[in-house]
């Protein structure tokens, strides 16, 4: 069974993707005061470090285990938290990655007047049809920050909403710098 949109991130916000990848990858954390005191983040990665040290140690038993066994379990957990469900019908599952969904929001947040650069990453949403959407941009020197930001949002949740079908439960925008 696969993992559910509702179960890929942290009531905090924090993507368990991201974390899986901090521990297999032994990389410092991104915002280490957050999980230092996160109530979520703490007992999560500590699962994590306890499941990786299992399967490191079942890998390392001679005999019966594949020598690549926790780089594959690792891959597949992956690939299950880097998709977001679109729907699930009688017949199957309808699954899209989450980079396509970020490229879907950051065209259409280039179409925006006086965007000169975007960034988008995607996170599943508390529903099954929902995403959070992060944006970062680069605005033309000028115009209202205030009323480029609220154009980029109304333009993500109307194209998500015609090419996935999906609602933007959030989308934050962040304005790197003027050009």
């Amino acid at each position: 069974m696969g993992i559910g949109n509702e179960e890929t991130v942290l009531p905090c916000g924090t993507d368990i993707g991201q974390l899986v990848d901090q521990v297999a990858e032994g990389t410092q954390p991104t915002e280490p005061e957050h999980q230092a005191q996160c109530a979520y983040c703490r007992p999560t990665l500590e699962r994590v470090r306890l499941a990786m040290d299992e399967l490191r140690g079942l890998a390392a038993e001679p005999g019966w285990v594949a020598p690549d066994l926790a780089k594959r379990v690792i891959g597949r957990l992956r690939a299950e938290l880097d998709q977001v469900v679109l729907e699930v019908t009688a017949y199957g599952r309808t699954a899209v990655k989450r980079i396509i969904i970020a490229q879907i929001a950051r065209r259409a947040a280039l179409d925006v007047e006086d965007v000169a650069f975007a960034s988008v990453q995607v996170v599943a949403g508390g529903r099954l049809d929902a995403v959070r959407v992060q944006a970062q941009i680069v605005v033309a020197f000028g115009r209202s920050m205030e009323t480029v930001a609220d154009e980029v949002r109304e333009r993500l949740g109307a194209a998500l909403g015609a090419f996935t079908g999906m609602v933007a439960e959030r989308i934050d925008v962040r304005i790197e710098d003027v050009s």
